[in-house]
């Protein structure tokens, strides 16, 4: 387990307040992003509309798509979203820079959310090679809580969130949908649930080749 440079924990860009991160913005927001580690670039899935933050404005109507260059090497993140319909995807082209460097998440992370990022990061290789994960992570804003996109997974299920994700050597989409348990107003009102496939199980591994 690497060991943190910070002597401040207040520094660190998950729990503290380091002046670059934009942890801060989402905090406490009832919704899913992603970051990419390298670069320390947060992304908010933006899955439903509205939220409990006075400073983040309720999303409009109709499908937004976003696209972002992150860092020098060529990282891609596109994001369409239809949050009054509960639906988001995203599509990273990884770019150059793509396998984790724990040595740059030493540099700005404390030793506990360094642990917690080291635990979400464990990927599955053939025996004798060296593990070489992705540097992305999935994050609920709501708990600060992290979780894996590695290849193994091709699904997820976070509170009221269901994500999809489908993997291939330089890129990885996520489909996520926002799944809350109908509650009897709902249903009597006709309320539909968003489709999900019958196959699918929490927390899939995807078959290793």
């Amino acid at each position: 387990m690497p060991e943190t440079k910070l002597t401040d924990q207040e520094e660190c860009a998950l729990c503290g307040s380091r002046k670059e991160s934009m942890t801060g913005m989402f905090s406490g927001k009832d919704a899913i992003g992603i970051i990419s580690v390298n670069d320390w670039y947060i992304m908010d899935l933006k899955i439903k509309s509205g939220n409990e933050k006075e400073n983040m404005p309720e999303d409009t109507e109709g499908k937004n798509t976003t696209r972002t260059t992150v860092g020098k090497n060529g990282r891609v993140l596109e994001r369409s979203s239809e949050s009054l319909r509960g639906i988001s995807e995203i599509v990273v082209d990884y770019g150059e820079d793509r396998v984790l460097s724990m040595e740059k998440a030493s540099q700005i992370l404390c030793q506990s959310c360094l642990e917690k990022l080291s635990e979400a990061m464990e990927v599955k290789c053939e025996e004798g090679k060296e593990p070489e994960p992705v540097d992305l992570v999935l994050i609920d804003f709501e708990t600060m809580e992290l979780y894996s996109v590695q290849e193994q997974y091709t699904k997820k299920s976070i509170r009221d969130y269901t994500l999809w994700m489908a993997h291939t050597e330089d890129t990885l989409e996520i489909n996520a949908v926002y799944t809350p348990v109908r509650t009897e107003a709902g249903k009597n009102a006709g309320i539909k649930e968003n489709a999900v496939p019958s196959s699918a199980t929490d927390d899939s591994a995807a078959s290793l080749k």
